[in-house]
């Protein structure tokens, strides 16, 4: 199976700027990984559909308050990094 690319919008790349320290640990490279490789998550990072008018997106929990908001675009084989922030940043 080919490998997605990552794109990353601009609110995610904001958001990146203030969790740098995760992109060096084991759960962030693991999160990737399982999304360019198109492979199934653990379950410990409870990743699913969002639902209502956010349904386009996926959203799966990096730490227990940092959530990932991503879209899959299976035609491109891309992954849309959408947003990295907590349950009360996003919701």
């Amino acid at each position: 199976m080919a490998k997605f690319n990552l794109n990353a919008k601009n609110s995610f790349k904001r958001d990146a700027k203030k969790n740098l320290d995760l992109f060096f640990t084991a759960e962030w490279l693991e999160v990737i990984n399982c999304l360019v490789n198109r492979i199934s998550m653990p379950d410990k990072y409870c990743d699913h559909q969002l639902k209502g008018k956010l349904k386009v997106f996926r959203k799966c929990h990096v730490r227990p308050d940092l959530l990932l908001v991503y879209s899959v675009n299976e035609k491109l084989k891309q992954i849309e990094l959408i947003r990295l922030a907590s349950h009360s940043d996003l919701f």
